[in-house]
């Protein structure tokens, strides 16, 4: 009789267990439904979220150096590039130097000063300082110039335009034309204007030349 009321003690023990267990499953089933809607909904909002854009200050320019010429081009015809600075704020400036890239395969450059050996663009007519360095590397395509000692004064004066050279050349094939400006990078010199107060480099914007030659 005894032994009877134990086995019955132990089933009764054994499904209350059983109940508990099938009790915390739900509890915990419920729990992973309820994180897993959350994880949706926050998902959904933050792919709603506009996003976040860390933009770089933009730093306007102080001056400008450009290449004008024809629209058009014919092959083998005599052709010239007007280079100039523009001022796009008041400034002295104590030196410039250019660095202007072309492609030989393309253009020949013409020498604008016959008295001088080698080949140089024609400066005559700049009124922007003393001409310290003209130089055409045929070989490298490359065209470079540097102005220097100029007077303690605005020589640059705000959306006025100062031709700085000349630059004759003839198209030697039909097709696309580009004649540009070499910015200055960390290793490796390039265009640059130097302000006279400051002694720095000051931001320049430069316009290239593209043509097509018909």
């Amino acid at each position: 009789m005894k032994l009877i009321k134990n086995i019955q003690s132990l089933q009764e023990g054994s499904g209350f267990f059983w109940a508990v267990l099938v009790l915390c499953l739900l509890i915990l089933g419920e729990s992973i439904w309820v994180m897993g809607k959350f994880t949706d909904k926050t998902s959904d909002q933050l792919l709603k979220a506009p996003a976040i854009i860390n933009r770089q200050p933009v730093t306007e320019p102080d001056i400008a150096v450009y290449l004008e010429g024809e629209a058009e081009l014919t092959q083998n015809k005599l052709s010239t590039l007007t280079l100039g600075i523009q001022g796009i704020k008041e400034m002295e400036v104590a030196g410039v130097d250019l660095v202007i890239n072309y492609d030989p395969k393309t253009i020949q450059l013409v020498d604008g000063d016959s008295e001088t050996a080698g080949i140089q663009v024609n400066t005559e007519e700049t009124k922007f300082g003393n001409v310290a360095r003209n130089l055409v590397e045929e070989d490298r395509g490359r065209i470079v110039l540097s102005f220097v000692n100029l007077d303690e004064e605005p020589q640059v004066v705000q959306g006025e335009k100062t031709i700085l050279a000349e630059i004759s050349f003839l198209p030697l094939t039909k097709g696309k034309v580009s004649v540009s400006f070499k910015k200055t990078t960390e290793n490796n010199p390039g265009t640059k204007v130097i302000n006279n107060k400051t002694l720095e480099e000051v931001e320049v914007e430069t316009k290239n030349y593209n043509v097509e030659v018909k």
